[in-house]
């Protein structure tokens, strides 16, 4: 994949779908570039006549084969703009909300050294807490972030979210005070 990437070589692929046992060969596939989101690596490439971008993870790719023919690119398809449209946010519409949110002290260490999309203030709240607000798109994402600092963060608004987040943890309360067998 990397080889076809740098050459602008089309790749003939045996790719298996999520929930499908037979594999899809695709012949002539165009490779316009990898991604890396969350620990997975993904093909972006164009097929045949369609000129919108696909998404292959590359832990259901089965094989490729490197041709010799050249890539066939999407007319003024761009890597990044494809990221920066949002294709790995999984947005809710194209909302953008204003994300306030209080994290303790050592979570948001992490908030200063890790460039985020959008326009982000970071400011003292008290003692033990950093207040972050941020113009981001409304996604999946965002939720997976927020949700992977466990108890160090509170979202205070939008109210629709932190309504998820109370119902989220009233759920995970519920279920942890079940005995384990």
């Amino acid at each position: 994949m990397y080889e076809a990437v740098l050459k602008d070589k089309q790749i003939d692929a045996v790719y298996r779908r999520r929930n499908e046992e037979t594999p899809k060969t695709y012949r002539k596939l165009n490779p316009l570039g990898l991604v890396f989101v969350e620990g997975l690596i993904y093909l972006i490439a164009s097929y045949k006549e369609y000129s919108q971008a696909l998404q292959f993870p590359l832990h259901r790719m089965e094989s490729a084969i490197l041709l010799t023919s050249d890539c066939v690119k999407p007319e003024g398809f761009k890597l990044q703009s494809y990221i920066e449209s949002g294709e790995f946010s999984y947005t809710f519409g194209k909302k953008t909300i204003r994300l306030k949110a209080l994290f303790n002290r050592s979570a948001a260490a992490y908030l200063y050294e890790t460039p985020m999309p959008g326009t982000i203030e970071l400011t003292d709240y008290d003692k033990e807490t950093v207040l972050l607000e941020a113009d981001l798109p409304d996604s999946l994402q965002l939720r997976w972030w927020l949700k992977g600092f466990g108890d160090s963060v509170e979202v205070l608004e939008p109210s629709e979210l932190r309504r998820e987040f109370a119902k989220m943890a009233s759920y995970l309360a519920k279920l942890y005070k079940k005995p384990h067998n």
